[in-house]
């Protein structure tokens, strides 16, 4: 069903999430968000690699360790590792990760918009799909490697056939289990976001 969804309606739906995505601070919450993401971007035929992932988390994590914060966990010679630098390290490395996920989800290359505007949105669009599945190797220059696979983008068939975009018109053919897909996760994610806030009253 998820690998046959009509790319208008992953557009729209990303749209749709990212605002309670973005305007949410609880941790699990936040962290149930960037699980959905990144089962809906399964479920669609994305590819997902857990290594990039825990590199960035841990990356983002050891960026914030100054100025320390809160209650101290250990200490790693001078560091002090701490409970805000903990936390505050995770809110902001799972919003960078279920950002890019939810894009990944929802801008597609099959998505056309018509005219020359279309075309230009296509080539985005197919950029971004081609780069976000970029498989790095850690041991390699993976500047040479993001080089070539922009140089192999280049000379795609597909992206050549963009310009054909112009006379494509913008239709969803929607069907029933589309639109309880789009229902089921905005409900979702909305229905957090108001848990989130009551938790923030309290």
């Amino acid at each position: 069903m998820l690998k046959n969804i009509e790319p208008g309606i992953c557009f729209f739906t990303g749209i749709a999430i990212f605002f309670p995505f973005l305007f949410t601070n609880n941790l699990i919450i936040r962290f149930v968000f960037v699980v959905i993401a990144v089962i809906i971007n399964i479920l669609t035929g994305r590819k997902f690699h857990i290594l990039p992932n825990i590199l960035l988390l841990l990356a983002i994590m050891i960026a914030n360790i100054y100025p320390p914060d809160g209650k101290v966990y250990f200490e790693i010679g001078h560091f002090y590792i701490t409970q805000g630098a903990i936390f505050f390290g995770l809110k902001k490395s799972l919003l960078l990760i279920g950002s890019v996920y939810i894009s990944r989800f929802s801008i597609r290359k099959e998505l056309v918009f018509p005219g020359k505007t279309g075309a230009l949105f296509y080539k985005i669009f197919f950029y971004f799909e081609k780069l976000t599945e970029l498989n790095l190797k850690f041991k390699k220059n993976i500047i040479e490697q993001i080089d070539q696979k922009l140089i192999e983008i280049e000379k795609s068939t597909s992206l050549n056939d963009a310009g054909k975009t112009k006379n494509h018109s913008f239709n969803i053919k929607l069907d029933f289990k589309q639109i309880l897909f789009f229902v089921i996760i905005n409900t979702i994610f909305w229905g957090l976001l108001l848990i989130n806030i009551n938790l923030w009253r309290r």
